[in-house]
């Protein structure tokens, strides 16, 4: 298929098939790293994907955001250039971190990485923990905001980066909230 016919397919469906595009891939992904995950299909509140460690004593939540074309440029001419990215993203959701929870930004259109030679195309995803995004990209953000819109350059490091939610399901148990609940209920 080509490019151009791939854009112009995507910008005729609505958000709800732009919303679903992001969520299978992001679970394709998951899979194609062994990552048990399953879909919440919109029952749990900010959650769209629950994943967890292959031995089920690590999980994680993360929420998906796509957008079909999130690239926004500025200037004009031979001076436009790539400037920020935006999604669609409420102040619900950032206001609070939690630690295992993360946000998969997709980017259906715009930001496709298309290669001409073998006319392979994949969406861009910015993987972002949610205490990251909460005290460092939206640290300014107030109660009403719905867009989130960030310069290329901030939100670059966070690009593919798979490899966080590896470590998260990874990590050794340590400082588990097991440990605590033992210690109140010995208190009792």
């Amino acid at each position: 298929m080509k490019y151009d016919k791939i854009i112009t397919t995507m910008q005729s469906k609505d958000s709800q098939f732009v919303g679903a595009a992001g969520t299978y891939y992001v679970m394709a992904k998951l899979a194609s790293m062994r990552i048990h995950a399953s879909v919440t299909f919109g029952n749990a509140p900010y959650v769209d994907i629950l994943a967890c460690s292959p031995t089920g004593e690590k999980q994680i939540a993360i929420q998906v955001k796509t957008a079909e074309f999130a690239r926004r440029t500025r200037g004009r001419g031979s001076d436009k250039k790539w400037a920020k990215l935006d999604w669609a993203l409420s102040y619900k959701a950032v206001k609070t971190p939690k630690s295992n929870l993360f946000f998969a930004f997709v980017d259906l259109g715009g930001a496709w990485d298309f290669h001409q030679s073998s006319n392979i195309w994949q969406p861009t995803v910015y993987i972002i923990p949610s205490v990251r995004l909460t005290n460092e990209i939206c640290k300014d953000w107030q109660e009403g905001w719905w867009r989130l819109q960030v310069d290329n350059n901030v939100i670059d490091s966070f690009k593919e980066d798979w490899k966080s939610i590896e470590e998260a399901l990874t990590e050794q148990l340590i400082n588990e909230p097991v440990a605590t609940m033992k210690e109140e209920l010995n208190s009792l």
